[in-house]
Formats: structure tokens, C-alpha cells, sequence
């Protein structure tokens, strides 16, 4: 859900566009506190871009050069309340997107 640091994901997340957009970089800002790991996948119009670890705080530039029609991000999830019983929080997550933009 959305939240002031940005939109969790819940290990899965797209964004499709009616009308495909073209750019040159796709540019992607967020955080992860997955205690399990912090990778990422980056898919657009279903073709692998980035797939690797991410510090918890994470800024990524992504040449694309195309035409866009849709951007998936996937990572593994965590319940906030399986690693903190005090914590009341038991949705799966997986990051938080802050910024997602194509330049």
C-alpha cells in the first residue's frame, strides 16, 4: 500500500501503460529491509533488465532506449511480524517503490 516513504510491493508489482511510452533510461528509487535479502527483478514488456542484491536504500538507472508497454518489479517477501512479534504488521512485502520514471 502506499505510504509516505513510497508504495510496498507485495513481491510482485507493473505498471502497464494504455499508450506505450518511449524513453531512454528507466530510473527506479526505493528501499528493501527484506531480512532474507535484498534482490530485485526488473522486467520490461517481459525481458529481464536488472537482476541482482540491492543495499536497502537503492537508486537505479537502467538504459532502455524503447518503446515501453510495461515494467515489472519482483523480489521475495517478508512478514514484518515473523522477524518482530511486537510488530502488528502482517502483510507480505517485498520493496518500496519511491520514484519510478522513464526519462
Amino acid at each position: 500500500g502506499e505510504e509516505p516513504i513510497g508504495r510496498w510491493t507485495n513481491g510482485s508489482a507493473a505498471l502497464r501503460f494504455v499508450t506505450p511510452v518511449a524513453g531512454s533510461t528507466l530510473v527506479i528509487e526505493g528501499k528493501q529491509w527484506n531480512p532474507r535479502g535484498g534482490r530485485i527483478t526488473i522486467s520490461v514488456d517481459g525481458e529481464t533488465v536488472f537482476d541482482q542484491s540491492v543495499p536497502a536504500l537503492f537508486n537505479l538507472r537502467l538504459p532502455l532506449h524503447k518503446v515501453v508497454r510495461e515494467i515489472g518489479v519482483n523480489s521475495l517477501t517478508f512478514v514484518p511480524h515473523i522477524y518482530n512479534a511486537q510488530s502488528p504488521d502482517r502483510r507480505h512485502l517485498g520493496v518500496v517503490i519511491s520514484k519510478m520514471e522513464l526519462q
